[in-house]
């Protein structure tokens, strides 16, 4: 009978900073995986994967929002040279109310600036392991009127 076992540690920390409408975080995340199999042809992994980032959100005395979110992606210990990778992602948004009410807003976003994102999974089970990597929605830009009744 195939068999695998997987032993893994994730660490998580966040601050943030918070001082009237501006507020910062700064993050990390670890995450280790050991994968063995008892199958001859089963081959170990000994993955890392860990992120850094930072974000900040401010709102301007004339009532402008504005936010952006940078991080790095790392991964390490695949066998596929293509999967140990190191991805930069940087997001950023502007919105301003438009009326008194603040019923419409205005705003202008963008995603992915560095285009570096990817979608990947792993699957495993005892006769093998697949590893899929995916292509998601592109880098883009967009502006988004937003109306409250």
């Amino acid at each position: 009978m195939a068999k695998t076992n997987t032993e893994s540690l994730d660490q998580r920390l966040t601050l943030r900073y918070t001082l009237d409408k501006l507020t910062v975080s700064m993050y990390g995340r670890a995450r280790w995986r050991y994968t063995t199999g008892n199958i001859s042809d089963f081959e170990t992994l000994n993955r890392v994967t860990y992120n850094l980032g930072m974000d900040a959100t401010y709102t301007t005395p004339f009532g402008m929002g504005i936010s952006t979110d940078i991080k790095q992606e790392t991964r390490r210990g695949y066998s596929a040279s293509a999967m140990n990778t190191t991805k930069f992602i940087c997001n950023a948004s502007i919105s301003q109310t438009l009326t008194r009410k603040k019923n419409i807003i205005l705003t202008l976003v963008a995603r992915d600036i560095f285009k570096g994102r990817d979608t990947w999974y792993e699957l495993f089970n005892g006769n093998n392991k697949i590893e899929v990597w995916l292509d998601n929605l592109p880098s883009y830009y967009m502006a988004k009127l937003q109306v409250k009744f």
